[in-house]
């Protein structure tokens, strides 16, 4: 569990050191999906390679997962060695979060 949150934190200090703002919901529903379409494929995926399967930067992708991450939607699931190697895999489907990117454009 401590080296979960040691990921977590890792992932702010990258997206505050790039002065990166918050997440579009967008992005965190490209990323959902993304991981989505790997997972159903049977291939894992690794925060290394988010942006190269998303039209994101890395930043971009990184803080979208600590937005899917905080609401729960994806788990971050440590490397021992290499932080960009920790596997990312859903916990829910990215259908919620594009349920609730369309609520807030609703509003």
């Amino acid at each position: 569990m401590v080296r979960r949150a040691a990921i977590a934190q890792w992932l702010r200090g990258m997206l505050t050191a790039d002065g990166a703002q918050q997440a579009e919901p967008d992005n965190a529903a490209l990323v959902a999906n993304a991981i989505a379409v790997r997972e159903a494929q049977g291939q894992p995926t690794v925060l290394r390679q988010l942006h190269t399967i998303t039209p994101l930067s890395q930043s971009q992708a990184f803080q979208a997962v600590a937005q899917l991450e905080e609401r729960g939607t994806v788990a971050v699931i440590p490397h021992e060695h290499d932080a960009l190697d920790s596997q990312v895999t859903l916990l829910r489907s990215p259908r919620g979060v594009l349920d609730s990117k369309a609520h807030c454009d609703a509003a």
